[in-house]
């Protein structure tokens, strides 16, 4: 039945349900339902821009940073602090940084001023805190403190789980394996029905696992992670929880599950630029195990040129927090080699 003949306007309908599904995770759904809604040309005018606006956000969730671009400029409300939020996330996650942090200071400007709501203020902090992994003029923790404390002033769940979760990768990527906001964000993702967001805690809680207790810990969480993730189709996400987990696989000695692993990872649709740089990464830990350290090294530097190219890339095959070994040919002693928590 259409929604005019309930009474509803069509646009408000159509942005709600978009909004719901990506909360739950579903932005192939999102994307197709509001796409459609738009198609009728039952939608008009702010309903119009508020559901194009909803569409950057559930392409963002998927992965597809042009399409969000493309939905934003459609909305036509470039001045609008959400359309610079989104526009700020998809520079991020395209590996941008530089006009990321541009826009995610413009959102927060912007957003404080007045011209936002609480939410998106939020929204831009995070953005923003993300931007300080690659630029050292922001206090990315400040940041993230204070995001998840508006979250929380104002009843901002979602808001919330994506600020301790932000605030757990980074303790996470520091250092801290016992990141305890992860545990936090995922508890409060599963309680709201954000199954997504739980499914990404479980990746760096799986990264974490591996640093505490090892490889099988890690493979426990990561695997049903994998399913969730492939049951929201959310395959760029889902490929990077297959190489992550890959590489915990080989650390375990269980080669054939680490090849297929990575042979689902890189095939997946939507793949994020991070798989360019970790793609080489999982064989390249099979290989240093297996004591070829020529072999490792070669695979590792296909990677750099990848990882140099999208700056907001997670560098590490198994782990979110940047940890792997490095080797070098004719150099019989691995170094570590530090990066950055995956966060998008």
């Amino acid at each position: 039945m259409r929604a005019g003949e309930l009474g509803a306007e069509p646009g408000r309908v159509a942005a709600e349900r978009v909004r719901v599904l990506g909360l739950r995770g579903r932005a192939a759904e999102a994307l197709t339902v509001g796409a459609a809604a738009l198609e009728s040309g039952e939608v008009v005018g702010d309903e119009h821009a508020e559901l194009c606006l909803r569409l950057a956000r559930a392409a963002v969730l998927g992965g597809r940073w042009a399409e969000a671009e493309q939905w934003i400029a459609r909305a036509g409300r470039p001045d609008d602090a959400r359309s610079l939020v989104l526009a700020a996330d998809a520079a991020f996650g395209a590996g941008d940084t530089a006009a990321a942090t541009v826009r995610a200071r413009a959102a927060v400007a912007a957003a404080e001023a007045g011209s936002g709501r609480d939410e998106t203020l939020v929204e831009a902090l995070l953005v923003l805190g993300r931007c300080a992994l690659t630029d050292d003029d922001l206090d990315g923790a400040a940041i993230g403190e204070r995001a998840a404390r508006l979250a929380g002033e104002h009843g901002l769940t979602p808001w919330r789980v994506e600020a301790l979760f932000a605030l757990g990768a980074r303790r996470l990527s520091a250092g801290d394996v016992r990141a305890t906001g992860l545990s936090e964000a995922r508890e409060l993702a599963e309680r709201h029905g954000m199954l997504a967001q739980a499914a990404q805690c479980d990746l760096l809680r799986s990264d974490a696992a591996l640093q505490l207790d090892g490889p099988r810990a890690a493979l426990a969480i990561a695997r049903p992670a994998i399913e969730r993730l492939g049951l929201l189709h959310l395959t760029s996400l889902q490929g990077m929880a297959e190489l992550f987990a890959g590489g915990a696989a080989a650390l375990a000695g269980e080669r054939a599950e680490a090849a297929a692993l990575q042979a689902a990872g890189l095939s997946r649709a939507d793949v994020s630029p991070e798989i360019a740089v970790l793609g080489p990464l999982v064989p390249a830990l099979a290989a240093l195990l297996a004591h070829d350290l020529p072999r490792s090294a070669e695979l590792l530097d296909r990677s750099v040129p990848a990882a140099l190219a999208h700056r907001s890339a997670a560098p590490s095959p198994s782990t979110g927090s940047g940890r792997c070994c490095a080797p070098r040919s004719g150099d019989a002693t691995p170094r570590p080699a530090t990066g950055c928590a995956g966060t998008t």
